[in-house]
């Protein structure tokens, strides 16, 4: 296939658009790979009745004081009330 055969069968404009949009793509997985390394953490959503129940599992007569106090960082960071 020649230069000119192949730009009668492919519009330049398409392929360059296709090329530029493939360099974006790699270029954004490359950033989401990085964010996606570094958060590594895993988050649990618990309800208020689940907060209490495992407070009293625990021993714990108030579950947002005594649960944060005995590791010394928080166990949850906030609750939906149902």
């Amino acid at each position: 296939m020649s230069l000119q055969n192949w730009k009668e069968r492919y519009n330049p404009i398409l392929v360059l658009c296709i090329a530029v949009a493939f360099c974006v793509a790699l270029y954004l997985m490359q950033i989401r790979v990085g964010i996606e390394k570094r958060n590594d953490t895993v988050e649990q959503t618990l309800d208020y009745q689940a907060i209490l129940m495992m407070a009293q599992r625990e021993g714990y007569s108030r579950p947002c004081r005594g649960m944060c106090c005995k590791s010394r960082q928080p166990v949850y960071t906030g609750a939906i009330l149902t």
